[in-house]
């Protein structure tokens, strides 16, 4: 039986920021996993030793790296908006119906990440 979704994507084009970026990342994921593409899907959010700045969270001085080792409250609001894409993602996957079950229990996800406040860590961590 085929998958039921509601969600339209509009996949057209370069994406003009970040979100919309990751927001189209995920639509090929769930993509993907409708049409029995692939049982294995990946994608990177972002690279922590990269120079991603974040503009669209009011932080607009600093890459990932500096903040992370700065100790200002910017890294509050920056961490959220990693975790945020593979929740979407996790929705999205538990509306959408493939023999009567969910499109997400079928599936196993998980996010790693390395994004660390190393003015927080414990003395002798072994990273």
């Amino acid at each position: 039986m085929a998958c039921q979704t509601h969600h339209k994507l509009h996949i057209i084009g370069d994406p003009p920021d970040i979100v919309e970026h990751r927001k189209r990342m995920c639509d090929i994921l769930v993509l993907t996993f409708q049409t029995e593409t692939t049982r294995v899907c990946m994608s990177e959010f972002h690279n922590d030793h990269g120079t991603l700045r974040f503009p669209h969270l009011g932080v607009n001085d600093m890459i990932h790296r500096r903040i992370s080792h700065n100790g200002t409250d910017d890294w509050l609001q920056i961490n959220p908006s990693f975790r945020e894409p593979m929740a979407s993602l996790a929705r999205r996957m538990d509306v959408i119906r493939k023999d009567e079950r969910p499109l997400l229990g079928d599936s196993t996800r998980m996010l790693c990440s390395s994004m660390l406040k190393t003015t927080t860590m414990p003395p002798r961590c072994w990273w």
